[in-house]
């Protein structure tokens, strides 16, 4: 099967929270929508997604948030997430990548991208390069009738 084929339907792909334990992407709430954010901690455009995720917490309260990084350095992956506040999301994880599985997986690491599955786990978005968050909104559906943007 091709890796395009192969990404419509949420892969069985695993990879590793912070403290070691091994998590699978498709063992997530199924009654959410999953964005799932290729990232590194010390990417401009992660930092910009990532302030705007923590700032716009509600609109994205109804889906799991996934966040999945190559960076095997831990304090840095724990500061990113604490200076956008995303610890604060009850619908937030953090996975690494330790062993650049996720290439494998999706057919490319492009730094950041955004994959957006729906509840059947069937892919309704991709987006590969800094994404405002408007965009990811729209296709996840927010029940929030107001939603605050910064200019």
């Amino acid at each position: 099967m091709r890796i395009t084929e192969q990404m419509q339907m949420l892969p069985k792909a695993c990879f590793y929270s912070l403290l070691g334990d091994s998590i699978c992407i498709d063992e997530f709430d199924s009654q959410k929508n999953l964005v799932m954010i290729y990232f590194h901690p010390e990417c401009e455009h992660c930092q910009y997604e990532a302030q705007e995720i923590g700032q716009n917490a509600i609109a994205f309260s109804s889906c799991q948030l996934l966040m999945i990084t190559s960076d095997d350095s831990i304090p840095r992956v724990e500061d990113f997430c604490n200076n956008y506040n995303l610890w604060e999301l009850e619908n937030f994880e953090i996975l690494l990548d330790k062993q650049n599985h996720f290439k494998e997986v999706f057919g490319r690491a492009v730094i950041p991208s955004v994959y957006i599955y729906d509840k059947e786990q069937k892919l309704k978005k991709q987006f590969l390069g800094e994404t405002k968050p408007e965009a990811i909104i729209a296709e996840i559906g927010s029940d929030s009738d107001t939603l605050f943007f910064r200019e």
